[in-house]
């Protein structure tokens, strides 16, 4: 997690880019989340069978030695002693690396820093500890700071379990109407299908948009209840960029009967922010037959237009597409790179690897950041060299935190030595998000071995 004033850095870009006076700046509500702080939060929705209060509390000589290390702060000493102690290719190592990386995160709780206390919660509670749900409700009920809040619905989220979403409930229906929106943000990226009730519940409200955000997190749920609200508000709504968000949320489902909306938009509406959304659509839709459309959008008078129609081509394996994303990834305005660098996520990876490695060469050290994150939603375990790399080469805590972030979403076996040497790193931002990083990879090793795949 990143450190607190940083943190707090990009909550306010981020709330000044979904909320700012400027403009609706619609990108930041296609983007994966807000910017890069919920890209530090967002749940890699893998299985948890290895609840934290049955099969973490086992304790033998080494881990006890592990845990005065830790205690004392000598965490270079206890990862060490941790990669050495145990067969790291058994189950029985792996959960105990498994209590060493939540030694680390309790640790955390006794940071200064609100923000970073709120992170190592939310990863403990992700961890099998449900007791740290009541704490985060705790933190968003009791704190009068919009970023703490925002924070505590966001570790929610990341949880994102029965417990977690019922939570996100509860807060949503004590709350006033301008904190609901972090609620909704929060259940967009629970795992728990009973998120596609609130999310529902947040389409028939009266802000704008949190009622966007809503028709875009229900994109994550499939099932029909999902379609079926989505395509009553896609016809019932009188707003352009309500309907063409709504036709983008039905295409992620694989559902094309949004694919009329979006195609009108795309051609004869007057709201660019709307025709960005349906381009956007229909790069999800799957039907080659709009890609001489989107490839006209590449000329299109407006910024977001043209890089939401490249996005969208690189769905169909059109190489013009991402010619033009790379091209303004070298262009001089800052605000051209920022407006892509939040569409990254939306990039085809595996049609358009290259476009999110120039992204992550990029000078820019947020479109950087941002190609990082992308790896660590569509990449895979053939990726962990090149995220330890960057990890290694880097002196800027942000991108060895995202580096990390990533390897706990892509890595398999081998990227359990790195994130233990991560764990030891001397900035905060780094040490706690390789810890939670780390537990999330012994998980997916862990039930890969219970279901005879590794």
């Amino acid at each position: 997690m990143f450190r607190g004033e940083v943190v707090r850095a990009l909550v306010a870009r981020a709330v000044g880019a979904v909320w700012g006076p400027r403009r609706r700046a619609p990108l930041a509500i296609v983007a994966a989340g807000f910017l890069l702080f919920v890209a530090a939060l967002a749940a890699s929705k893998i299985p948890r069978p290895y609840q934290y209060s049955s099969a973490l509390t086992f304790s033998d000589p080494a881990m006890t030695m592990i845990s005065t290390m830790v205690e004392r702060g000598d965490l270079w000493g206890a990862s060490a002693r941790a990669e050495s102690s145990y067969r790291l290719d058994r189950p029985g190592g792996l959960m105990a690396l498994r209590r060493f990386s939540i030694l680390v995160l309790r640790r955390g709780l006794e940071e200064y820093d609100g923000y970073e206390r709120c992170y190592v919660t939310s990863a403990l509670a992700a961890a099998g500890d449900s007791g740290e749900i009541t704490q985060l409700e705790r933190i968003f009920q009791s704190t009068t700071s919009f970023d703490l809040k925002m924070a505590a619905a966001d570790g929610l989220g990341d949880v994102g379990d029965a417990d977690a979403v019922h939570a996100l409930e509860r807060l949503y229906d004590a709350t006033e109407p301008e904190y609901k929106r972090l609620l909704v943000i929060g259940a967009s990226e629970a795992a728990d299908y009973g998120a596609v009730g609130l999310l529902s519940r947040a389409l028939a409200g009266s802000d704008h948009v949190t009622r966007l955000t809503a028709a875009k997190g229900l994109a994550q749920f499939d099932g029909w209840r999902s379609h079926r609200v989505l395509r009553q508000f896609m016809s019932a709504s009188r707003d352009a960029f309500e309907r063409a968000t709504a036709a983008y949320a039905l295409a992620r489902l694989g559902d094309r009967s949004g694919r009329e909306v979006a195609v009108a938009t795309l051609r004869g509406h007057d709201d660019d922010e709307a025709r960005a959304m349906a381009a956007l659509a229909l790069g999800r839709a799957g039907d080659p037959v709009v890609v001489p459309m989107l490839q006209a959008a590449l000329r299109d008078r407006n910024l977001d237009v043209r890089l939401a129609a490249a996005v969208a081509l690189t769905h169909y394996g059109e190489p013009a597409g991402g010619a033009y994303l790379k091209a303004a990834m070298r262009d001089e305005d800052p605000f051209t790179r920022l407006h892509l660098g939040q569409l990254l996520d939306e990039v085809a990876f595996s049609k358009a690897r290259d476009v999110v490695m120039a992204a992550v060469a990029s000078p820019d050290p947020e479109l950087a950041l941002q190609g990082i994150h992308a790896i660590g939603l569509g990449g895979n375990v053939g990726d962990v060299r090149l995220l330890v790399a960057l990890a290694e080469q880097e002196a800027d805590p942000f991108a060895r935190a995202e580096a990390a972030w990533a390897l706990g979403r892509v890595g398999g076996g081998n990227a359990v030595g790195p994130l233990i040497a991560m764990v030891s790193d001397p900035d905060h931002a780094v040490r706690y998000t390789a810890a939670d990083a780390l537990d999330r990879t012994v998980l997916r090793l862990l039930e890969g071995r219970t279901s005879g795949r590794i």
